[in-house]
């Protein structure tokens, strides 16, 4: 991935000064995690995994240039340790790496990590990639020579896997998980609340649901080295708002040290007028988008998913609510990824094709200039997270859009915790509206291939909350996940692009960045384009 350059003011310019050692930061965060257990199909959120990054680690993360670099591994693995034909890929783990308990992080707790994601009894958020290694050997090279036992292990997979990067990486949403804390224990309970054993510079102290969640820095954490003597910090108090409003009055009022803004101008600018305060923004693998449930009446009909594509005017959200400061995105990729073409650009503003489609499915316009059928009118309930201004003004302007098209669109606030610890992990809902990351490696085969729509058969583990299904997606998406070769693999992800903007299982509807505002005397900060987010290198950071 090329270099992610920095977009805003602000990059720490003051990093090279002697970091101070003491303090704690406070953390304004807009909306509370469902639970703290983020490789939880009910876990997963923003705030859960900024908290998570702090204290659990993975073999590689990625960086703020959005390379692939080492974290409890030595290094990333190539040459002898990469063998194709199928992958074999071999990780050395750093002898010094340790849990925050003093216990060694070993090749055992790798191997432990792949049961557990694989486990059926697990309702895990996604076993992407996990589920394509056949086994985890301990003392063993990709070539077959023997190695230490503790340190050394081989991943080996059914077929080459390209993205097998993002399976051992932080930017893929995984963590390597302590086998002597989790063996025997209830994988969906055991971290839900707390408890958490982890690798990286900061321990979970306490954590009050729909309040806080305070940290402490590891004194004996095994990276010391690496961040010259770091953690520095004493303590990191993430606070649980109500929303990005209130984060940003409380960095204002110096309640907080740090918060992360939504890609909203107005509240950009507010940080950006701030006495003390430095904004950085990176474009980042975070989009906003619009879930469709294809399996739930009117939207089991690709017609109507058609049809509403074209009602909404997606570029006059970009340029009225975000003042042109996000681009609207055009796919499920990324425009930086491989492989990435605008399918979507063919969803351009036009009512009128919208109503075409709509009477093309059967739908006649009523007096009201509301389409509907069997005497039901065309009306979408349309679910959103409440704690963000943003959205909410979003959702109001969908609403108006899709009503000129003859779309009633009814927009629906829950909390976020509502919003993905019960509505996306159940099947009765019509389209919810959020904003989600993803690799920094294209795969979206755990997003939208069919064998993930949530069921019993996958523990209710999968991602693909659209419940759509496409044989030649399917195939093109395992395929892709398959070709090493770059120029191969491009080529099945376009047209994985292509039947996907032709089904319509979600509306894509801008790109954001990465934002992150703090106080000028917090050093260290190096905002992250990916999952990784901003605490990536929290041992680094410092209160001057």
């Amino acid at each position: 991935m090329a270099a992610i350059a920095l977009v805003a003011a602000g990059c720490g310019g003051s990093d090279d000064a002697e970091a101070a050692r003491g303090g704690t930061l406070v953390v304004a965060e807009d909306q509370a995690p469902a639970n703290l257990n983020v490789l939880l199909a009910d876990g997963v959120s923003v705030t859960g995994q900024r908290i998570a990054t702090n204290v659990l680690q993975n073999l590689l993360t990625v960086d703020e240039t959005g390379a692939y670099v080492p974290q409890l591994a030595e290094s990333v693995p190539s040459g002898d340790d990469l063998v194709e034909g199928p992958l074999r890929v071999t990780f050395r783990i750093r002898s010094e790496a340790r849990w925050s308990d003093g216990r060694p992080v070993t090749a055992a707790d790798v191997a432990f990590t792949w049961r557990t994601m694989t486990d059926p009894d697990n309702e895990v958020a996604s076993r992407t990639g996990w589920d394509r290694i056949t086994a985890v050997t301990p003392g063993r090279t990709a070539t077959g020579a023997a190695c230490a036992p503790a340190t050394c292990v081989t991943v080996a997979f059914d077929g080459d896997y390209a993205p097998w990067r993002e399976v051992f990486s932080v930017s893929g949403a995984n963590y390597v998980l302590p086998e002597h804390v989790l063996r025997g224990r209830d994988f969906d309970t055991a971290w839900s609340d707390g408890g958490i054993v982890g690798s990286g510079p900061f321990t979970l102290e306490s954590y009050r649901p729909r309040v806080r969640a305070v940290l402490a820095a590891d004194p004996d954490w095994w990276g010391a080295d690496d961040t010259g003597g770091g953690p520095f910090l004493d303590r990191i108090v993430v606070d649980f708002l109500d929303s990005s409003g209130a984060a940003l009055t409380a960095l204002r009022q110096g309640e907080a040290q740090l918060a992360s803004p939504p890609p909203d101008p107005a509240l950009i600018r507010r940080a950006r007028g701030v006495d003390g305060v430095e904004v950085q923004a990176v474009p980042s693998s975070f989009f906003e988008y619009i879930i469709l449930n294809t399996a739930q009446p009117p939207l089991d009909d690709p017609l109507v998913r058609r049809a509403l594509a074209h009602a909404i005017d997606r570029q006059q959200i970009v340029d009225v609510l975000l003042e042109d400061s996000a681009p609207v995105l055009q796919s499920i990729l990324r425009p930086f990824q491989l492989g990435f073409t605008p399918a979507f650009a063919r969803y351009d503003h036009d009512p009128a094709a919208a109503a075409a489609l709509l009477e093309q499915a059967g739908w006649e316009r009523g007096d009201d200039g509301i389409f509907a059928k069997d005497g039901r009118p065309l009306e979408i309930p349309l679910v959103t997270t409440s704690e963000g201004e943003l959205r909410t003004s979003t959702a109001r302007l969908i609403a108006e859009q899709a009503a000129a098209a003859g779309i009633r669109v009814r927009p629906q606030p829950l909390s976020s915790d509502r919003v993905f610890g019960q509505v996306l992990g159940s099947d009765d809902f019509s389209a919810v509206m959020i904003a989600s990351g993803g690799p920094v490696d294209p795969s979206v085969t755990g997003q939208l291939a069919s064998d993930q729509i949530p069921s019993e058969e996958n523990g209710f583990a999968g991602q693909n909350v659209y419940r759509w299904s496409d044989p030649e997606a399917d195939r093109l998406m395992r395929l892709s996940d398959r070709q090493v070769d770059d120029a191969a693999r491009a080529a099945s992800l376009e047209r994985v692009q292509e039947i996907v903007a032709e089904g319509v299982p979600l509306i894509p509807l801008y790109q954001q960045p990465n934002t992150v505002a703090y106080a000028s005397g917090l050093r260290g900060v190096r905002q992250n384009p990916s999952q990784a987010e901003v605490f990536w290198n929290s041992g680094e950071w410092s209160l001057g």
